[in-house]
Parts: structure tokens; C-alpha cells; sequence
């Protein structure tokens, strides 16, 4: 991998933007994020049918979802949506010299999460020392 701390500041100059998206945080209970939960529920529903049967965790999944969710700036998007967007957006930025993971914490679908780790991890799996030769992006835990 190209200099880890480049790569970090390219990761951050092309994900950080994408704060602006609309981000939905499902632990918060409010009234009025009830709408944008109902929104990304139902964009979510979109997705799935372009989908056509690709599932998670497969890095293809998370590819052909971030291209959607990167076509469609009006979208609700959790978690697994912003990891799609950020994976998307770094495997198709040609300066970008990382290898890309697809990360899932507890169980991603329901009570878990999903984030992108760059770099070459010495051990990929959660809860373990990945390290210093990588870094994590996690567009969703960023906005939250």
C-alpha cells in the first residue's frame, strides 16, 4: 500500500463530503427521525430490488449498493448504506492505492454494524488487533 498516512488523507478528502448526505441514526428515538427512518427504510426497499438477490457480506453487494446509493443524493442511508457509499467511492477513485474490506460488527443486518478497513490488515475479523497497517472508515460513525 502506498504511504499509509497518504492514503488516510485522501480517504478523509473523499469521505468527509459525504457527511452532507442524509444519515440516518436508528438509536435515535426522537419524533422527528422517525421520518428519515421510514425514508431510509423505504430506500432501502428501492435498493434492494436493483439489487436483485446480491446479499450481504459480499464486497460485490457493497459495490453495486454504493454506486446506487452514490447515484441517488436524496437517500436515507444507515449504516450499511454510508459503508457502501465509502467503499464505493474508494475502489473507484484510481489514486487510491488500498486494499478494502468489508468489516461486520455483531450481526450487521439487525443489531450490528458495517465499516470499511484499508490497508492490510495482519488479522481480519472483529474485536482483534488488525494492525498499524490499516485504517477504518466508517462514514455512519462519524455523523452519530
Amino acid at each position: 500500500m502506498a504511504k499509509i498516512q497518504e492514503q488516510i488523507e485522501l480517504a478523509k478528502k473523499l469521505i468527509d463530503p459525504l457527511l452532507a448526505r442524509t444519515i440516518v441514526d436508528d438509536g435515535d428515538r426522537s419524533e422527528g427521525n422517525a421520518k428519515l427512518m421510514k425514508k431510509s427504510e423505504g430506500d432501502a426497499v428501492m435498493f434492494q430490488m436493483k439489487l436483485k438477490g446480491k446479499k450481504p457480506p459480499s464486497k460485490e453487494y457493497f459495490l453495486a449498493l454504493g454506486a446506487l446509493v452514490e447515484d441517488n443524493d436524496s437517500a436515507a442511508i444507515r449504516c450499511d448504506g454510508c459503508t457502501a457509499l465509502a467503499l464505493h467511492v474508494l475502489a473507484t477513485e484510481k489514486k487510491f492505492k488500498g486494499d478494502l474490506y468489508i468489516v461486520e460488527q455483531g450481526k450487521g443486518n439487525a443489531t450490528g454494524h458495517w465499516f470499511v478497513l484499508a490497508g492490510k490488515p495482519t488479522e481480519l475479523k472483529y474485536g482483534k488487533d488488525m494492525g498499524a497497517g490499516c485504517f477504518v472508515i466508517d462514514l455512519w460513525g462519524a455523523y452519530v
